[in-house]
Formats: C-alpha cells, structure tokens, sequence
C-alpha cells in the first residue's frame, strides 16, 4: 500500500469501472445523437422534429437532417443489455452514485431510441405507427426496448443502494472529504480520516488513539478505528497486511501492522471494529477502512 498519505477512491478503481464506462458509453450515444439531432432540426429543418410535423420557419436542411441506422440502437441496446447484470454484481454501496447516473442514462437511451423509431420508419416490421397501419416502427424500437429493460433492472438495485448509501454517508461512513490528523507522540504520523471524525485519547492508555465518526445511526454499522503503539511489532515497513476477524454475524474485526521506518521492533498496530448493519453496509465500511489505512504515513 501506498506510504505517501494518498487514499484511492474504491469508487474509481477495479472492474466495476471498465464495466460502467463501457454501459454508459453505449447507453449515452444514442442520448448525445438524440439531442443533437433535435439542435439540428431546431436550427436547420424549421424545428420540424417529426416526420408528420411541418416547419415552422424557413428550411435551411431539409428534415431529417440526418439518418440514425437502426443497427446503431440494436448494436448498442445489445451491448449495455449484456454489461447490465456485471456491472450490477461489481457494484458496491460506495459506488451508489455511479448506478444512479446508469440508471438516468438507460432512461435517455429508452427516450432516444423510442423516438428514432418514430422518426425514421420502415415498410416493414413487427410494430405498425398507431398513425398508419400500413407503416412500421424502425428497429430503433429494439434498443429502446433493451435500454427499458436495463432502467428495470437497474432501478432494482440502484433504489435501495441509494437508501443505504445516504444513511452510511450521514453517519460519516461514506465522505468524499478527507482531512489530514497529526499525531506527535510517541510516533510522528499522520492519517485521514472522513470531516467530521473526531480524535480522542483513551483513559489509561497514552500510547492509543481513538477516531470514530461524531454521528450515529444505528441503522448503518458502528465504526471504530483505533491506533495503538506496540513495541514489539516486526515486519517490513513497506507492507501492511490485514488481517480479518469475522463474528458470526456481520461484524468485523480488521487488524493491520505498521513497523516504523528503520526500526523493525517499533510500530503500530491499526485496528478497526465494524459492528452491525448489514452485509453491503460492512463491505462499505471495510473500504473506509482500507482506505484510511492506505492515507497513512509517518511523518
């Protein structure tokens, strides 16, 4: 892990992240087409923005500025349909904002696509224009129909991702602000922790460190990190190992090693307890805690 006090974000690193680019890339060009085809037919066509409407002013381009093929909504219907359940399965409550921002751009592919195959229709097909029988919906209306699909399954998930993910970030277990706690003895370091945390000694140990968030809710996990002073530590200062400790039910007991520079038999044990709460809940908070562990450093 690293030594130079810089936490990664879990939001923005593993497979979760290729997976949620790709979707969303497949889900947002037919979006950024829709809009642009809609600015275009505003400027150039007379604001003619169906095929059965008429201009309003004077033509520059006549409508349809441009063709949308209708293996471009398939093509791209296909790939979000099939990265849905992956990126569903790789994602975590901490990444919660991630899914919600899938979910919005499933409803712009449904809207985008929906109205390609309105506004380019085909002599043949499965689904007839309610306006003319004899006049087909394009096959746009597939890839609307996936990216429909994907909104389903998407909201399945992202609603109660979202529930959990605003308790954990009002009790502090979820923070996108870090700030930086000095400590000068006996050990000089420094770790960050989520604003709002506080530091504490503990009575009849000068030698440990408390930091705990200053809410609470006893809906989401209670969590607590503490730094002891322990002498007899060995290991390599360039590595710091966790160890787990699970109880029967969900809650966590994470034990992580820092041996001082130079001076094998000096160090620091980290310690964080994780009580309560559902599994999801622990998961988030185990990544808060590997996350302050990774800010460590001495200083």
């Amino acid at each position: 892990m690293s030594h130079q006090g810089a936490a990664r974000d879990p939001r923005r690193r593993g497979p979760h992240v290729l997976i949620l680019r790709t979707f969303a890339g497949a889900q947002l060009i037919p979006t950024v087409i829709f809009i642009a085809f809609l600015i275009g037919s505003l400027l150039l066509s007379g604001s003619q923005a169906l095929p059965d409407d008429r201009p309003r002013y004077d033509v520059i381009v006549p409508f349809p500025i441009f063709v949308v093929p209708e293996w471009v909504s398939v093509f791209l219907g296909v790939v979000a349909a099939a990265l849905v359940v992956p990126l569903l399965v790789t994602t975590k409550i901490v990444q919660a904002p991630q899914l919600n921002a899938a979910f919005a751009y499933s409803i712009g592919a449904t809207v985008a696509n929906l109205y390609f195959a309105f506004t380019f229709p085909a002599s043949s097909g499965m689904i007839a224009k309610p306006s003319d029988p004899m006049v087909y919906l394009g096959a746009h209306w597939i890839g609307a129909a996936l990216a429909a699909a994907c909104v389903v399954v998407v909201a399945a998930r992202a609603i109660p991702f979202s529930v959990r993910y605003d308790r954990l970030r009002r009790a502090g277990l979820i923070s996108d602000m870090f700030v930086p706690l000095r400590d000068d003895e006996p050990g000089r370091f420094e770790i960050q922790v989520p604003a709002g945390w506080t530091r504490s000694d503990v009575a009849g140990r000068p030698d440990t460190w408390r930091y705990r968030p200053s809410a609470s809710d006893p809906r989401v996990p209670a969590m607590d990190i503490t730094l002891t002073s322990h002498r007899t530590h060995r290991g390599d200062a360039s590595t710091r190992e966790r160890r787990t400790e699970r109880a029967e039910d969900q809650s966590r007991t994470l034990t992580y090693g820092i041996a001082a520079p130079g001076d094998p038999r000096h160090g620091l044990v980290f310690t964080t307890v994780i009580a309560g709460g559902d599994r999801a809940s622990v998961e988030a908070c185990v990544s808060l805690s590997d996350r302050i562990m990774e800010s460590f450093r001495w200083i």
